[in-house]
């Protein structure tokens, strides 16, 4: 189930998520399409989350997914969902920019 998140509490919500899930395992995915193929491009795997940050990049918005030695900026997001899937246990966020490229952030399960 994804649940969108309203732009005007953007900051609000990924202050209360980033300290809900601090140090919790990652993976950070770009899913993008090109040529009516969806390329996924999976680029880290089990690095704990440090933060997300809702920042400026001049004057536009950008979303900020801290990392444990690394960050990944979403530069003019359009749209942010939650993801909450309790048949597959599947957490986290997806980030669909201006450029219509969506960043998963997802939880690893370790249970």
């Amino acid at each position: 189930m994804k649940n969108k998140i309203n732009a005007d509490v953007w900051k609000a919500f990924l202050s209360e998520y980033s300290l809900a899930n601090q140090r919790r395992p990652t993976r950070l995915g770009i899913f993008e399409h090109q040529d009516g193929v969806v390329n996924d491009l999976w680029i880290e795997d089990g690095l704990p989350l440090i933060g997300i940050e809702l920042g400026r990049k001049g004057e536009f918005p950008s979303i900020e997914i801290m990392l444990e030695n690394f960050t990944h900026i979403v530069e003019t997001p359009r749209e942010l969902f939650e993801v909450k899937d309790s048949a597959s246990e599947e957490e986290g966020l997806d980030v669909v920019g201006i450029d219509e490229k969506v960043t998963i952030l997802r939880f690893e399960n370790f249970g």
